[in-house]
Parts: C-alpha cells; sequence; structure tokens
C-alpha cells in the first residue's frame, strides 16, 4: 500500500510538462516508479516462494 501511494505521488512528476527542465523531471520521476515496481515485484515473488 505504501509502495502504491508513493508511486501515485511521483506520478505528476513523471508526467511533467512544461518549459524549463520538464525533460529531466521526466526522467527522474520514470525511474523512481520503474525502481519502486521492481522491487515490489522482486520483493513479492521472494516472500512467496519463502512461504513454499
Amino acid at each position: 500500500m505504501t509502495a502504491l501511494a508513493f508511486i501515485l505521488g511521483v506520478l505528476p512528476l513523471a508526467t511533467s510538462t512544461g518549459g524549463g527542465r520538464a525533460g529531466a523531471r521526466q526522467a527522474v520521476g520514470v525511474t523512481i516508479i520503474g525502481c519502486i515496481l521492481a522491487a515490489r515485484l522482486s520483493g513479492s515473488s521472494s516472500y512467496r516462494c519463502c512461504l513454499r
């Protein structure tokens, strides 16, 4: 639940548009979301393996 809230909080950063450094903000936002998703998915799969 915390990971989902964090991803939703970073979503405006990943979809930012406008002048200035919007491209850099998008890159940081997408990277953060990808890393959180990867950590969440790898944690879920390793937890399931330990339960067997």
